[in-house]
């Protein structure tokens, strides 16, 4: 997905997938539209850069498909998965990626436990 309308589609088919919540600070709505990004940057690199590209393989193994994104998302938050590690590796991959994800462990689930 490119272009200047994309988050707008996403956020948009999000909206029809999950109404807009009122009582939590960030909805499961955002929450599923980041995990929508994640895979979309995942499956855009992957098809611009060779599969032995190491890149590929760490972003594949947290983000390669929207289920998979919200459960390394969900599993982030919840302790079910260690977000430094996640972090880390995606760091190595683009620090402005590192920097999204790591706003989205601190800020968007304020009600839960990061362990931050």
């Amino acid at each position: 997905m490119t272009g200047s309308r994309v988050p707008a589609k996403i956020y948009s088919a999000a909206n029809r997938v999950f109404p807009e919540d009122k009582s939590s600070t960030v909805s499961i709505r955002d929450r599923y539209v980041f995990a929508i990004f994640f895979t979309d940057v995942t499956n855009e690199y992957s098809r611009t850069h060779s599969t032995d590209d190491g890149n590929v393989l760490l972003l594949r193994t947290y983000f390669r498909d929207v289920e998979q994104s919200v459960l390394t998302l969900f599993q982030s938050i919840t302790g079910g998965l260690d977000w430094g590690q996640v972090a880390d590796d995606l760091h190595e991959f683009s620090r402005g990626w590192g920097y999204l994800y790591i706003f989205y462990v601190a800020f968007c689930c304020p009600d839960l436990d990061t362990n931050l």
